[in-house]
């Protein structure tokens, strides 16, 4: 039976969220950060918990109420970029502006809706499909504005900023940071004094070369810098051209002086050309179903099958009203993978072939491409109450392509679908590893129409006895019944219920019911037996008290060291206990040696137990590891269950516990992989001075046993085993295995 899935979920509004004329204020703001900076932690990302990694998206985005379809696709390509660089964020995005953060606003009608003025950002003078990226900053905002004279402006700076910022090439090479440590650079080399040079706007041509026209802003100390950084930008000024630059103006300011602008001429340098590669994802997908919406069966990709989403298999349609939250679902998705496509959204009317798309979500009421499909009779919208919202995957809408339409009966519907999707899929209520998810009820669904689940199992005998009272026993005079039925875990009152309900189907007077629970934990006992199995530290104490303790004669020295697989407190006690007895017996207490290593990780305890309390006096600077590769061994040359660097991950994490206990950075310890027939494990410790403090080998104990005893010849594999060591005044008086107790177990 295959897995059952879920393909479509009607969902109620109970709150709605959406984008209004407010922006909040926040408190007086004095720093002006430039665009070279909003991605770095601080600005629209933050670290909240301190672990280095950036965890918070300090940012709203502001749509206005009637934004058009452009304008929700150009928020949804910003939001995925934030959800992309960051591990968690919270939803929604999109709304009125941050309490105490950055509010993004996208297009014309956001900048109008704000109520901000030409005097903070002029968008009156730019050309069709230009469109502009700029930080306004005041004493009660924090804005990034993403708008453009036309709705191919807008959609121009939103991708800029999604898809390539901070770069201001495809290859990465140049970015807007690199652009002010120049400006920097040249006007520091005069004496000028820079106080901080920042990027308050760009701007972005749409097209296939996208030139970009830059504003620089120098702040310098006092009118004199002015000048002469004047001075230098006209004779100098063509060291700063760059690639994708057709116009570069530099804004020099200083405390009470007029501000100087300086246009330094581009020489109009194209960027390499950068071969354009069909977007990835876009083959059929025929396992999207509800359930597996963020994961690579669904709306994500694994280019390198790692089972870690990598790249966006779909694109977002929004059309018509309430759709805002098309913006949260882009963030989500950006979230969720470790690889993005930009534009992930795009308006319904520039998708002219959809079975050459990758799977579409068509959002929205009267979406013209969820017309199409009802006209084709591949989607039935159902009839939706006010303020309820639809979710439904449709197999091979456009071709062999699935497709996802969030639609709903009005505004709110379509709003409380997407915040589902955006903010609870794959769960059904509230978010948690424990809550109900759609897989779950899938599986539940699986699990009982297969009978795999007790109540399908009870509805399974229900059935069956159904058609055998209406077949087989329906024209048999029946004296007596007996029904035994067969369930794992059966509910309570089953039995009445089966007893109940047999005299509707059969006509009979006797009638006995017995229900057999199937449960492993509530099954007989038919057979027990007790094995016992000796400890490998019962063996050790035998072999140490029965053949060294009795070699042992005044004032010898004594060198042991075994190997067992046993927790580091207890290999502790027995090196203590075993020492107390040796001398006890008259060996010598300045000579005598006890080491009593894991034999289960055996290069690890020798490094940590042996090697870093030799060293801890000693002033190490570099400590180098060598591994050797592992191999198949003489005795089974066809051994395919090895790795070659068992070596070295039976010392994870070494490195950094050695680097923590021996005061050492992380990148002064290296590992080296040797030869196979190498020594298994060898350290160099080195000084300063790099002269060798330290050089001593290491091989762990082995043993080649079958994987499994029954089938003796299907594969060989080598085990680290226990092992005993003890020279007594220079006698080797016993070396042998310790057979260990998982061994026992084997």
């Amino acid at each position: 039976m295959t897995k059952a899935r879920c393909f479509s979920l009607s969902v109620l509004a109970t709150a709605f969220f959406m984008g209004s004329a407010h922006i909040a204020k926040t408190q007086d703001l004095r720093v002006q950060p430039g665009l070279e900076s909003l991605l770095t932690e601080g600005a629209l990302l933050e670290d909240r918990n301190g672990d280095g990694v950036v965890d918070f998206v300090n940012a709203r985005i502001f749509l206005a109420d009637d934004a058009s379809a452009a304008e929700v696709s150009a928020g949804a390509d910003v939001a995925m970029r934030l959800g992309f660089e960051t591990m968690a964020m919270n939803l929604p995005l999109v709304g009125d502006g941050a309490t105490d953060g950055w509010t993004v606003l996208i297009g014309r009608t956001a900048f109008e809706a704000a109520g901000l003025s030409s005097r903070e950002v002029k968008l009156e003078g730019l050309a069709p499909g230009e469109g502009l990226v700029a930080v306004v900053v005041t004493e009660s905002h924090r804005l990034l504005v993403l708008a453009g004279g036309d709705e191919a402006g807008t959609r121009a700076a939103a991708e800029f900023f999604a898809g390539q910022y901070p770069a201001l090439t495809a290859q990465g090479d140049l970015t807007l940071a690199s652009v002010t440590e120049d400006v920097h650079a040249l006007l520091s080399r005069s004496e000028v004094v820079v106080q901080r040079v920042r990027i308050p706007v760009l701007y972005v041509q749409a097209g296939e070369l996208r030139w970009k026209r830059l504003v620089v802003e120098s702040e310098l100390e006092s009118s004199s810098d002015i000048d002469r950084a004047g001075s230098i930008l006209q004779s100098e000024g063509e060291a700063l051209s760059f690639p994708g630059l057709s116009q570069l103006l530099i804004r020099l300011t200083a405390p009470g002086t007029r501000d100087l602008n300086v246009k330094i001429s581009q020489r109009r340098i194209l960027p390499k050309a950068v071969p354009l590669a069909r977007r990835p994802g876009s083959s059929a997908k025929a396992t999207l179903d509800l359930s597996s919406f963020f994961t690579p069966e669904g709306l994500l990709g694994d280019s390198n099958d790692d089972r870690i989403p990598d790249r966006i298999d779909t694109l977002l349609v929004p059309s018509g009203e309430g759709i805002h939250g098309t913006v949260d679902l882009a963030g989500r998705l950006g979230l969720e993978s470790t690889g993005i496509s930009i534009p992930v959204a795009r308006r319904a009317e520039a998708i002219t072939e959809p079975g050459g798309e990758p799977a579409l979500v068509l959002i929205g009421q009267d979406h013209p491409l969820v017309e199409e499909l009802v006209v084709q009779d591949k989607v039935l919208l159902p009839k939706l109450a006010a303020g309820e919202g639809w979710i439904q995957v449709i197999p091979k809408a456009f071709g062999q392509k699935s497709a996802v339409v969030i639609t709903g009966s009005d505004a709110r519907g379509i709003d409380r679908a997407l915040q589902q999707v955006s903010e609870r899929f794959p769960n059904i209520w509230s978010r948690g590893k424990d809550r109900t998810t759609l897989d779950g009820v899938e599986d539940d669904v699986w699990s009982f129409l297969s009978g795999r689940s007790p109540a399908g199992q009870a509805a399974m005998a229900l059935y069956k006895l159904e058609r055998l009272a209406a077949t087989e026993l329906a024209e048999k005079d029946l004296a007596s019944v007996e029904v035994t039925i067969y369930v794992e875990s059966a509910a309570d009152g089953l039995e009445g219920f089966v007893r109940k309900e047999i005299p509707t189907l059969l006509d009979v007077e006797s009638v006995a019911v017995r229900v057999e629970d199937l449960y492993i934990k509530n099954a007989k006992t038919l057979l027990e037996e007790d094995i016992e199995i000796t400890s490998e530290v019962d063996e050790f104490w035998d072999l140490f008290r029965t053949r060294v303790l009795p070699r042992v004669k005044n004032n010898q020295s004594v060198v042991i060291e075994t190997r067992l697989s046993e927790p580091p407190e207890i290999r502790a006690s027995i090196q203590e206990r075993v020492r107390v007895e040796l001398i006890e017996a008259g060996a010598a207490e300045s000579s005598t040696s006890v080491k009593v290593l894991s034999a289960y990780k055996q290069g690890f305890s020798w490094l940590y137990d042996v090697v870093r309390p030799a060293l801890a006096k000693q002033s190490v600077e570099h400590l180098t590891i060598r591994f050797a590769e592992h191999g198949p061994p003489e005795e089974w040359p066809y051994q395919t269950m090895y790795a070659p660097t068992r070596w070295l991950a039976e010392i994870y994490p070494i490195d950094e516990i050695l680097a923590r206990e021996m005061n050492l950075e992380l990148e002064d310890i290296k590992f080296e992989k040797m030869p196979v027939g190498s020594p298994t494990y060898e350290v160099i410790a080195t000084g300063n001075d790099r002269s060798t403090l330290y050089r001593e080998t290491f091989e762990p104990k082995l043993v080649l046993r079958s994987y499994f005893d029954v089938f003796p010849d299907y594969e060989k594999v080598r085990v680290t085993t226990g092992w005993f060591t003890a020279i007594v005044a220079g006698e080797r008086v016993l070396d042998q295995r310790i057979v260990t107790d998982p061994e026992r177990f084997w």
